[in-house]
């Protein structure tokens, strides 16, 4: 499926081998294909993963919240986004992501607001995750500046650049040619 978590639990468990810190990956989101989380938690246990990583399934907007709000970094393995409003909300919470290197998820990631990686290629990926869990005492850098990319989609910054295409529009069309 196109959320990747096959690539993510292959990439968690390259990461365990790599890096003895502790972590646990909380997968949070509704089933949407019969049998892909008995599937996914079949492979999570092959991989050895059954102490670092909980299928909560779909979850409440509290539990959500809290999960922004405790976690370490936010995994976005997803091959394929139209835009990632998941994604807007986790850095508006101040969540450091790191997100699958595709066409949509690219356009969040600007100096301090994030990384991408390719999930695809585990150890790769699991390079990017190490480096994302070493930001230490810059991590509050890096969540401030996810905050204020998520803050450029915000409604009032949205309406603003509408209001400014309209009026561009409706002059050229007022305009005579």
């Amino acid at each position: 499926v196109h959320k990747g978590i096959g690539h993510l639990l292959r990439t968690l468990a390259a990461l365990r081998d790599r890096d003895s810190r502790p972590f646990t990956a909380r997968i949070l989101g509704p089933e949407v294909v019969d049998g892909l989380v008995a599937q996914l938690t079949a492979d999570r246990d092959r991989l050895g993963l059954r102490d670092h990583v909980r299928f909560e399934g779909k979850v409440s907007i509290d539990v959500l919240r809290d999960a922004v709000r405790t976690a370490e970094l936010g995994l976005f393995p997803a091959e394929y986004e139209s835009f990632g409003i998941s994604v807007v909300e986790a850095m508006g919470g101040g969540l450091v992501p790191v997100l699958q290197d595709n066409r949509a998820f690219r356009y969040f990631v600007e100096g301090k607001t994030g990384f991408l990686a390719d999930y695809g290629k585990p150890e790769e990926a699991a390079a990017v995750l190490a480096r994302a869990r070493d930001l230490g005492a810059d991590r509050a850098e890096w969540s401030a500046a996810a905050r204020a990319k998520a803050q450029t989609y915000s409604w009032d910054a949205v309406i603003g650049e509408l209001e400014a295409v309209y009026e561009r529009v409706s002059a050229q069309r007022r305009s005579p040619r």
